[in-house]
């Protein structure tokens, strides 16, 4: 063995089990995956650098989140619910954690846990552009366990959460994230399954104003492009083929009917975004973009977590049928509230929005005085054009029957030389 992977396998036993089950075995035992392994980090390393708008792009998000236009309304229900309004965020599932990146540290068997929650991100993610909204978000971090279920995570969730003084009447967002590790590989256990039994465990323990969104993650997608673009990614997502096959949409559209007539109610609710159905990784001209992914290839790298924040944002403020589906981790600059509809969409509000009572305005009849200072304005400058034109028209006809008296006066002096 080499002393590489001598060290590897010392290492590898302090580090996650779920992340050691997958590539400890491999990469102490198998020098052609190894070299493999290395290629990949390599080639996520370099692709990193080829993002040179990175920088500008994801320092300008919060920036352009701090311009929308703050529209005050009275939200009583989960169809008229603002980002401002949320006063709790938690997610779940292991499309919410990252993976670092450090090439040194990676080469040198330093793998990383990849259970980094998105809160501890230095680059936007969905706490951080609500806090924009509401400074004072409560952000709840789960104490991830690889191996543990939705329903367990959503059981640590809920407890803490009832934790919080009048929890009840503060709303809660929560996301679910599944990925293809998520669940069983069976047909009871599979994570669309796991999800719906966390969202009734949710409705039993706080039914009253919680907002519930969850990425459908049907298929194989970008995972199934990972695998085509490196070697090293198609011997990591190996073990997940079972997981995938029993990841189907039918199984999901079932979720979504359950969801429709049981979950839907004026102070719990649950949106179902479909961006993953058919997604992809981004491409650049030489292949694949592996950068948005971690060095499992299952989990998001830091970039790509950030990216998917942002879709998810874009996607939770617009309608329905607006809603992609084929997402992919690009930059995209997040979506302004609507002005008419500046609500977190759901069903009902992505066919007809309601506008809800304004609350108190220090200022209630700004915008009436601003429309009448505007007319008088008009009002005013129209009066002084029509005054120029008179004027104007005036001095034109002095100046004509000056030049007529002249001519007579020159005829007079024809006749007095005759």
């Amino acid at each position: 063995m080499s002393p590489h992977l001598l060290l590897l396998s010392l290492v590898f036993p302090l580090i996650s089990c779920e992340v050691a089950f997958r590539i400890n075995e491999k990469l102490s035992t198998d020098p052609e995956f190894y070299e493999q392994w290395r290629d990949l980090v390599a080639i996520q390393d370099r692709q990193m650098t080829d993002h040179p708008e990175d920088l500008y792009q994801f320092s300008t998000v919060l920036d352009q989140l701090r311009t929308c236009p703050l529209i005050r309304t009275l939200s009583d229900g989960v169809h008229n619910l603002r980002v401002n309004d949320v006063a709790i965020y938690a997610d779940i599932g292991h499309l919410s954690t990252f993976c670092r990146h450090n090439l040194t540290r990676l080469n040198n068997g330093d793998l990383d846990s990849c259970g980094h929650h998105s809160s501890s991100s230095e680059l936007p993610t969905l706490d951080k552009m609500i806090k924009v909204f509401n400074p004072n978000l409560t952000v709840m971090n789960v104490h991830r366990n690889h191996d543990e279920s939705f329903v367990n995570q959503v059981k640590e969730i809920t407890a803490r959460i009832k934790a919080i003084p009048d929890h009840e009447e503060k709303w809660k967002m929560i996301f679910m994230l599944p990925n293809i590790q998520d669940g069983e590989a069976s047909e009871t256990g599979q994570a669309a399954i796991e999800v719906l039994q966390a969202i009734e465990y949710l409705n039993d323990n706080l039914p009253r104003k919680t907002f519930i969104v969850v990425l459908k993650s049907s298929g194989k997608g970008m995972w199934r492009d990972a695998s085509h673009a490196h070697s090293a990614c198609l011997t990591l997502l190996d073990r997940w083929k079972k997981y995938v096959d029993h990841n189907s949409e039918s199984v999901w559209e079932q979720v979504n009917t359950i969801v429709e007539k049981n979950f839907q109610h004026q102070l719990f609710t649950v949106e179902i975004l479909p961006l993953l159905n058919e997604g992809a990784l981004a491409q650049f001209p030489n292949g694949s973009d592996l950068s948005s992914l971690g060095y499992d290839c299952a989990h998001w790298s830091e970039r790509g977590l950030s990216l998917l924040h942002v879709a998810i944002w874009t996607a939770m403020l617009s309608s329905q049928s607006m809603r992609t589906r084929e997402y992919r981790p690009v930059h995209s600059m997040p979506k302004c509230p609507e002005p008419r509809c500046p609500f977190i969409r759901t069903s009902s509000n992505s066919a007809v929005c309601l506008w809800s009572k304004i609350e108190d305005d220090p200022f209630p009849l700004a915008p009436q005085i601003i429309a009448v200072a505007i007319l008088a304005v008009c009002a005013l400058l129209c009066f002084i054009l029509v005054l120029f034109l008179c004027l104007r028209k005036d001095k034109s006809t002095l100046k004509k029957e000056k030049a007529f008296g002249s001519n007579f006066s020159s005829i007079k002096f024809i006749d007095d030389d005759v």
